[in-house]
């Protein structure tokens, strides 16, 4: 046998053995629960942060949607208001033109009025002077009757 002890003592020195190996392998178990039940509990505060944070996105993302979409219909307000007031600049400033063109040619037909209320004609222009040379001719100065306006040489003499 092993070195001359009785076997029941080897057996008690086996369970012995035994036990404290069981014993460190309920203690590593043990330990290993606390650890799991620990990472299960990190676990589900991760995703309820993660829950948290992501409904806390989408409010952001809707108030964000609902913050454009007011900045959009509030341009769209300014825009119609601009043209509006465009239109009525335009409309105030036609009837001041209109206005102003009335009083005008009022004035221009007052002032073309003379003392004997006639209405107004327009002006008379004189030939203009001509600056190139002529030839003389022989007849130019001569007059047919006594009026020395309106007559003149050629066909149409005048009158």
């Amino acid at each position: 046998m092993c070195g001359g002890r009785p076997p029941e003592h080897i057996a008690a020195e086996a369970q012995r053995e035994q036990d404290r190996l069981n014993r460190l392998a309920q203690e590593r178990q043990a330990e290993l629960n606390r650890q799991a039940a620990a990472m299960q509990v990190q676990v589900a505060a991760q995703q309820a942060e993660m829950t948290r944070l992501q409904d806390v996105q989408k409010r952001a993302a809707t108030e964000q949607e609902r913050a454009v979409a007011d900045l959009r219909i509030q341009g769209e307000q300014q825009g119609q208001q601009l043209a509006q007031a465009r239109q009525q600049q335009e409309a105030q400033i036609a009837a001041q033109r209109l206005g102003t063109q009335a009083a005008a040619q009022s004035l221009r037909v007052l002032a073309g009025m003379s003392d004997q209320g006639r209405a107004p004609t327009a002006p008379m222009s004189r030939p203009e002077q001509q600056t190139k040379v002529r030839a003389n001719a022989a007849t130019q100065n001569l007059r047919i009757g006594s009026s020395g306006r309106g007559s003149g040489v050629g066909v149409n003499l005048g009158g």
